[in-house]
């Protein structure tokens, strides 16, 4: 289809005489691996717009727990200024000071700073993992409740 075209175009390595010196190129795994800078930039927009939306993610990770770990703390910063930010400039533009008393000493529920309810499917990753994985989502105010693991038929039933 076209985004074939347009990688076969990016990756185009032939010279003026129609000779390409480079057919290495075309193997599968140099084609359709994906930097995991670029991996990771893109599922950290997914997740910051899923919870500035509150919609629920699922989430497959393969040997990249701290990847996951180091996105879910850009996340969750990007959403704490995010919120000092709306906080502040609310302040700024009251006018009544009796509202700012009164939206001072009320106590604000804890904001999500992540996706309200995160499934990881087709999970591999050993049993240890679990309790840090439930920590880093309770650092985003995630309850445990919310967070869901599914396991892929290879996983659960031994050959």
């Amino acid at each position: 289809g076209a985004r074939w075209r347009e990688v076969e175009e990016t990756y185009d390595n032939t010279d003026e005489g129609g000779k390409n010196d480079n057919i290495a190129i075309w193997d599968k795994k140099r084609v359709l691996s994906c930097p995991m800078k670029h991996q990771r930039r893109a599922f950290e927009q997914q997740l910051l717009l899923a919870a500035e939306l509150q919609r629920p993610v699922s989430i497959h990770v393969v040997k990249a727990w701290g990847e996951l770990f180091d996105s879910f703390d850009t996340v969750r910063n990007t959403m704490k200024n995010k919120y000092l930010a709306e906080e502040k400039h609310a302040l700024e533009t009251a006018t009544d000071d009796d509202t700012l008393l009164s939206s001072n000493r009320r106590k604000k529920p804890k904001r999500l700073l992540l996706p309200p309810k995160i499934y990881f499917h087709a999970f591999s990753g050993k049993e240890g993992i679990i309790p840090s994985i439930l920590a880093a989502c309770e650092k985003g105010n995630v309850p445990r409740e919310d967070v869901f693991f599914g396991f892929a038929p290879y996983d659960t039933y031994p050959p």
